[in-house]
């Protein structure tokens, strides 16, 4: 049986908080901090390179039994795998990974990183597999933009650089 959300974000350190505000609700996420490319590559199931197909949101549970239901928007995206790095992944074939936040059923979900990914781009992941769909370890640190020359664009205010990540991944 495959873990909740929360087992494998939990174990990741995650802490949340929630703000609402009519339609719209704000996760304040405390994603767990990697001081090196090595540190994050290591917490990893799965590294991939990837191409976003299609995204959708939805609420998933994140709950932890025996606890009560506990719900939570995702962005949800069908990415097709380019190249396997690390983990059960496997090149040509489909993963979903699930970022927090999305619009469900009219409401809106932001978490504080924002929904980084989007339809026709390429990353590179460093992702949590341990339920379905798969988690970035941290939606700052833990994607990269594939250019279409191969190099690798970091998101804003990741402190990894990018020739440490290409490096400890294969791609440098």
């Amino acid at each position: 049986m495959k873990a909740k959300p929360a087992i494998a974000l939990a174990v990741a350190g995650l802490t949340l908080a929630l703000s609402a505000c009519g339609t719209e609700t704000m996760y304040m996420i405390d994603y767990p901090y990697y001081a090196t490319a090595q540190d994050l590559y290591s917490a990893a199931t799965t590294v991939v390179v990837g191409t976003v197909q299609q995204s959708s949101a939805k609420m998933i549970d994140t709950s932890i039994p025996p606890g009560p239901a506990a719900p939570m928007a995702y962005t949800v995206h069908q990415v097709v795998v380019a190249s396997a790095i690390k983990g059960d992944a496997q090149t040509g074939r489909n993963i979903e990974v699930g970022e927090a936040g999305g619009r469900v059923g009219g409401h809106t979900y932001r978490s504080s990183s924002g929904i980084l990914m989007s339809k026709g781009n390429t990353y590179l992941m460093f992702l949590s597999c341990q339920s379905d769909p798969c988690y970035l370890m941290n939606p700052v640190a833990s994607v990269y933009q594939v250019a279409a020359d191969g190099t690798l664009k970091a998101m804003d205010g990741n402190s990894l650089t990018v020739a440490d990540v290409a490096a400890v991944t294969g791609l440098g």
